[in-house]
């Protein structure tokens, strides 16, 4: 057993079982255009950074987490990166280009995905909700209380539990597919 997979690596290999990447990496999440979030664990913690398909390091490992702020491969990806900031002593995110570059100079308390090239974020967990663009800039001025004053009731689909095979799946009514 390994339950702090301090043991276990990954790396990547391609179709034929040649190795890309090699397995010295604590984790490698899923690749969007091409670069996937990867961490190291250096006995001080868990770090994540920016690698390529090829291997090459993108962005070193130094953020708590990274993820994709987009859905879809279609678009170009945008990621949210959180650290600490000794400073304000809590949790912020930045955001970051498909290379790791900062795209803004605020920082979050939370960001939603984008959805036609805006998200949903705030500042502080006590502050109101807005709404920027894929460069951080405030599109929406942050002044709603919750997504729900934002978000028009019929926006919001309803998802429907479906069980097969002893397990839960979600989907849409009007989709086929589960997830």
């Amino acid at each position: 057993k390994d339950p702090f997979n301090k043991i276990r690596k990954y790396g990547i290999v391609n179709l034929e079982g040649k190795e890309i990447i090699p397995a010295k990496y604590h984790k490698i999440d899923f690749f969007q255009n091409d670069i996937a979030p990867f961490s190291i664990n250096n006995g001080k913690g868990i770090f994540y950074g920016l690698i390529s398909i090829s291997g090459e390091i993108i962005l070193e490992p130094s953020f708590r987490a990274i993820e994709s702020l987009i859905l879809t491969n279609e678009e170009e990806v945008v990621w949210s990166a959180s650290y600490f900031d000794k400073d304000e002593k809590r949790v912020l995110h930045k955001i970051l280009s498909k290379e790791g570059k900062e795209l803004s100079d605020l920082r979050f308390h939370q960001i939603k995905p984008f959805e036609n090239g805006l998200a949903f974020a705030r500042k502080t967990h006590t502050s109101l909700w807005g709404q920027i663009d894929k460069t951080g800039n405030w599109s929406l001025e942050p002044t709603y209380k919750s997504l729900n004053d934002i978000i028009p009731k019929e926006v919001v689909k309803k998802k429907y539990i479906v069980e097969l095979d002893g397990y839960k799946y979600f989907r849409e009514k009007e989709e086929n597919a589960l997830w």
